[in-house]
């Protein structure tokens, strides 16, 4: 099994088959390069990754999917589209057998987090969680407040914080930046047709925007990259609440290495190479089956 970055190509519906069939939605920078993963996301730069529109209908008929995965994607839906996603989930699955496992990140644990580290004294630990919760909701720019600490702690670096965000939401400080420190960004717009593409949707944009009055663009536009923004947050009892409502059944939460499906890839999809969890410790998982 190989994992694979992945950003821009096309997709084609995939025929009915009575062999199994794992889907991974919004597979973002992993995925399961195998012959029955479906690896799904907006854009992709490599063919083992179909570009689909996930918030619309999925493409696959009723009950043809044994597994769902979808990884720190339903935060970044807007918050009337999340129960059409999850229904389309529950639709695509096969009945009595089909499956779906849900990470994201738990609202309920980060502000745990954050109370444990403010009134233990760790300021800087406490700051960065309420940054957490917060700049993904908010910010109007690329990487926001969060991609402006991890920079300055790359200077600094300040070991100590940088450890802890590795621990807390799997993000690995020291290699954020070599793509701008090192012109892998213009190499990859070169290389890949779809990011020229993107690059120049990105310009018109701004130059669009600057027709506004620039009290409300300043308040109101964001240029974030798609994916940036968290449309809302969830914990498990608001998530397993929708779910149900769904349809779905038997709603478990699991720790981040264990799973009730059957050969699942815990590793790489949600154990990092180190025995960590891949997106840190913030992340619930959450398993529910069809009926």
């Amino acid at each position: 099994m190989q994992i694979i970055a992945c950003h821009g190509l096309q997709f084609m519906k995939e025929p009915v088959s009575d062999k199994m069939l794992l889907v991974n939605l919004a597979c973002g920078g992993s995925y399961i390069d195998a012959p029955e993963w479906i690896n799904l996301d907006y854009s992709t730069a490599n063919t083992a990754v179909r570009k689909a529109n996930i918030l619309g209908t999925l493409p696959f008929e009723n009950g043809t999917v044994d597994v769902v995965y979808c990884s720190h994607f339903i935060e970044h839906i807007p918050r009337e589209r999340v129960n059409y996603f999850l229904t389309e989930c529950y639709r695509i699955l096969k009945p009595g057998k089909g499956v779906a496992r849900f990470v994201l990140p738990d609202f309920g644990e980060i502000c745990r987090e954050y109370l444990y580290q403010r009134e233990s004294g760790n300021h800087a630990k406490a700051d960065f969680a309420v940054m957490e919760i917060i700049d993904q909701c908010v910010r109007l720019k690329s990487g926001g407040e969060l991609g402006a600490l991890y920079k300055s702690l790359k200077e600094k670096r300040d070991n100590n914080i940088a450890e802890y965000i590795f621990e807390r939401c799997g993000e690995n400080i020291s290699n954020d930046y070599h793509d701008k420190e090192t012109g892998g960004r213009w190499l990859k717009l070169f290389k890949h047709p779809s990011f020229i593409l993107s690059y120049l949707e990105k310009k018109y944009c701004r130059f669009i925007s600057l027709l506004l009055p620039s009290a409300f663009r300043e308040q109101n536009i964001s240029f974030a990259e798609i994916g940036e923004k968290h449309m809302w947050l969830y914990d498990e009892h608001m998530l397993t609440s929708m779910l149900a409502k769904c349809g779905f059944t038997n709603i478990v939460r699991m720790p981040f290495d264990k799973t009730l499906i059957p050969n699942f890839p815990l590793y790489p999809l949600d154990i990092s190479e180190d025995g960590r969890p891949r997106k840190g410790k913030e992340s619930m998982y959450l398993e529910a089956f069809k009926a």
